[in-house]
């Protein structure tokens, strides 16, 4: 009697361990923030025991109530099967500190205000950019950033990348009453003509096409 009693307690236990391991998101997490991307030094409490950074989507001990990194946290837990896949076993946290077993849980919410508020750089700064936001609004920054690197619209035929305040805009032209005008960065004056070509193509426009080919070919032409 006493070892079903065992038994159903563990297999509850392991139910719980579940809900904070999602095998669909293990490989696209990253470790914690670089501590030289903050304005002001961190807490240290702040920081992730097993990759040094600032904690990226934390989790906490249930016990010792350290932070970690989500990541981390996958990385610090062991399978419950010696003969452990990863497709169809869950692995069981091991903290680092205490040894707890239990299922991490997730920090309160002003614990996580505190680490989203905290002041960061750009992750563009050694390219010129000067913006300084909470860790909560940088991403958005990071997305628009000027200075962010980006490859040229002229797939095709152009591999060059750069900074995206160096490029220019390729609009192109609307293609009957309800279709909106598209615009693609790129490096120079000639992708910008053979994006433009590319696109009229695709719309069946193939005089005006064959006009952006030869102002291309004119413009490479006084390019060498």
């Amino acid at each position: 009697m006493n070892q079903e009693i065992i038994e159903v307690i563990d297999s509850e236990q392991d139910e719980t361990s579940q809900n904070w391991y999602n095998l669909l998101e293990a490989g696209s997490l990253k470790e914690g923030y670089d501590l030289d991307r903050f304005v002001e030094p961190p807490r240290k409490d702040f920081n992730c025991l097993i990759c040094l950074g600032v904690v990226r989507n934390p989790l906490e001990c249930s016990q010792c109530g350290i932070l970690l990194c989500k990541k981390c946290v996958y990385s610090c837990s062991k399978p419950q099967n010696p003969f452990f896949s990863m497709s169809n076993t869950t692995p069981k946290f091991n903290c680092p500190i205490c040894r707890n077993r239990s299922a991490p849980r997730e920090p309160s919410m002003i614990l996580k205000k505190f680490i989203s508020v905290l002041i960061v750089y750009c992750k563009n700064r050694k390219r010129g950019c000067g913006v300084c936001k909470g860790l909560g609004e940088i991403k958005n920054h990071e997305k628009e950033c000027d200075y962010k690197v980006i490859r040229c619209a002229n797939h095709g035929l152009c591999s060059k990348e750069g900074s995206k305040i160096d490029f220019i805009t390729a609009k192109c032209p609307k293609i009957g009453k309800n279709t909106n005008q598209k615009s693609k960065l790129v490096c120079s004056e000639i992708c910008r003509k053979v994006v433009v070509m590319s696109y009229l193509l695709k719309a069946d426009k193939i005089e005006e096409a064959i006009d952006q080919y030869r102002l291309a070919l004119e413009q490479l032409s006084q390019t060498k």
